[in-house]
C-alpha cells in the first residue's frame, strides 16, 4: 500500500504529488488534513522548499507518526533545483526510523517570475517514472 502526503504552498508540490500519487493509483493528500498513516504503508512523502529547509508542518506530521523501519521516498520542488530540502528531511525521517528508498526534485515556479513554467512537462513524467521505479524496490 502506497500513500502520497506532502506540503505545498504555490500548488508545484501538490503537481508533483498529483503525479505520482497517479502513477501509484492512489489519492495525494496535503499533511494538513492528513492525520496518521496507514500500518506499513510506503509513504511518498512531499514538501515545497523555503530557506533550503522543508516545510515546518511536515515536523509535527513525522513526529505524529511511526516511520520505524518504514519505506519513504521523498520528493520535493524549489527555485533553485537543488533539493537542500530533500537532504535535510531525508536526515530528519532517517533519524525517525525511516528507511529513504530514493528522493526526487524539479524546479518549481517562484513569485510568479523565476522558473515561469515549472514544473515542466517533462519534469512530471520523470516524477512518474521515479514513482514507478521507486515504487518497485
Amino acid at each position: 500500500m502506497f500513500e502520497v502526503v506532502y506540503c505545498s504552498r504555490t500548488g508545484n508540490t501538490k503537481m508533483i504529488a498529483d503525479e505520482i500519487a497517479s502513477e501509484l493509483k492512489v489519492t495525494a493528500e496535503p499533511v494538513k488534513t492528513k492525520e496518521a498513516l496507514s500500518k506499513n504503508s510506503f509513504v511518498f512523502l512531499g514538501s515545497d522548499c523555503y530557506f533550503n529547509g522543508y516545510s515546518r508542518k511536515l515536523n509535527k506530521f513525522i513526529t505524529g507518526n511511526d516511520f520505524n523501519n518504514r519505506k519513504v521516498a521523498l520528493f520535493g520542488t524549489s527555485a533553485t533545483d537543488r533539493g537542500n530540502e530533500l537532504d535535510t528531511l531525508d536526515k530528519t525521517v532517517a533519524a525517525a526510523g525511516a528507511i529513504v528508498m530514493g528522493k526526487f526534485n524539479c524546479k518549481g515556479k517562484f513569485l510568479g517570475i523565476f522558473n515561469r513554467n515549472h514544473p515542466t512537462r517533462e519534469e512530471m513524467i520523470l516524477a512518474r517514472r521515479f514513482a514507478h521505479d521507486v515504487s518497485q524496490s
